[in-house]
């Protein structure tokens, strides 16, 4: 059962919801408790979801089915406990002041002690989210030689025949010396990237994540709409010059029929043919530019009302993530890539929140610690790649989030 948190009285009239929601994500960083807190694309509402439960629940959520909450999966999925499926327990849109626990599922006395420290730091105007310090032995590889003969290996075994384009990643690390303001750096992400879904999400185990990706995955509207999109090919905005403007090479062009092939041929598979086309076209993600196509099913038309589970099962890893066939990628990615690319390239989003559910694929994204801020990026590798060119585009790619910091 839903119980509303009155917010309106006369100490917290004069307070604004973004300064609510700082103070709640303030709270649930300060007793680690697991939260998501996300902005849609094209939107200025913002929602935060906590969890209270020690451990969350790992399991797979169904579209239109589970109840409210956010979803969290891995770029590689070993079995159902990589998935996490956050509760909400209590859940706050910067919509209005009023705020909802669920009594069922929050220990009353924990419940009590939260909204306490909640309207403390309120009164204060403690903004500071609270993150985890980095204790591991570093990993990542960062050298332009390291990548370059990666991209050379996977060209080679194109060129072999053995698949007919694959996605490369790799990671940075940027040391932090001193306190990271995450409230303003979420606003600032938020104001530059209107059209991306922005999210910034913790749990003990997978630690915090800030993100700012273009790329929806499979979401379903309250109308019952199931949209995906194929997006691939990246260049970057040059000052002065418009979207309409852009040219586009072979090669990027390539890439991304590749994607759009990719999701047809995951429609055939369920042999689904009544869907709608719209693209490609060039979209623009704050400085970088991509080529986008979109699809939409009318799933009440259909009667088809698990469309959207049935398709981010087969969707996942897109083409844009991993490569094409999607099996014999995968393994040569796990076999030389040399990287645990943890969350970036899985997917994230909330589900059936307000009759809706948006599930992205986690990209522009940062694993935040209080001294280091971990980037990742990858590119589409096909015959026709540059390995240095593709080193090149791997750096705009983090920097679309990595500038912040």
């Amino acid at each position: 059962m839903k119980d509303k948190v009155q917010l309106m009285t006369s100490e917290l009239l004069d307070r604004t919801v973004e300064e609510i929601l700082f103070s709640l994500l303030t709270t649930a960083s300060e007793m680690n408790l697991s939260y998501a807190c996300w902005r849609l694309p094209k939107s200025t509402e913002f929602t935060i979801l906590i969890d209270f439960l020690e451990t969350p629940n790992k399991q797979k959520a169904q579209l239109g089915k589970s109840t409210q909450g956010f979803l969290i999966q891995p770029f590689i999925q070993n079995n159902t406990a990589d998935t996490v499926f956050l509760q909400a327990d209590l859940i706050y849109s910067t919509t209005n002041k009023e705020l909802f626990v669920n009594s069922e599922t929050i220990n009353s006395i924990l419940k009590e002690i939260f909204l306490n420290n909640f309207h403390e730091n309120l009164k204060s105007g403690n903004h500071a989210i609270k993150l985890p310090v980095f204790d591991k032995q570093s990993s990542s590889k960062n050298t332009i030689n390291h990548y370059t003969e990666l991209v050379q290996l996977g060209k080679k075994a194109i060129l072999e025949n053995k698949f007919k384009k694959i996605v490369l990643a790799r990671s940075k690390e940027l040391a932090i010396t001193s306190e990271l303001n995450i409230s303003a750096i979420l606003q600032k992400v938020a104001a530059e990237y209107s059209s991306a879904f922005i999210s910034l999400f913790h749990t003990k185990e997978m630690g915090t994540w800030m993100t700012a990706t273009p790329e929806i995955l499979a979401s379903i509207d309250k109308e019952g709409t199931f949209k995906t999109i194929a997006l691939a090919g990246t260049q970057q905005l040059k000052e002065g010059e418009s979207i309409q403007r852009a040219v586009w090479t072979q090669k990027e062009i390539e890439e991304q029929a590749f994607v759009c092939r990719y999701i047809i041929s995951c429609f055939k598979k369920i042999r689904l043919r009544e869907y709608e086309e719209e693209g490609p076209r060039t979209v623009q993600s704050g400085n970088l530019l991509h080529l986008r196509t979109d699809y939409s099913v009318n799933t009440k038309e259909l009667n088809f009302p698990e469309l959207g589970t049935v398709m981010l099962e087969l969707l996942h890893p897109t083409s844009a993530v991993c490569g094409m066939p999607k099996e014999i990628t995968l393994e040569f990615i796990k076999e030389h890539e040399g990287l645990d690319r943890k969350l970036f390239s899985g997917y994230i989003g909330p589900v059936n929140v307000g009759e809706e559910s948006h599930i992205f694929v986690n990209l522009r994204c940062a694993n935040l610690f209080a001294n280091k801020v971990i980037l990742y990026a990858g590119a589409g590798i096909t015959k026709d790649s540059e390995p240095e060119k593709e080193y090149q585009e791997t750096e705009l790619k983090m920097e679309a989030i990595g500038r912040f910091f």
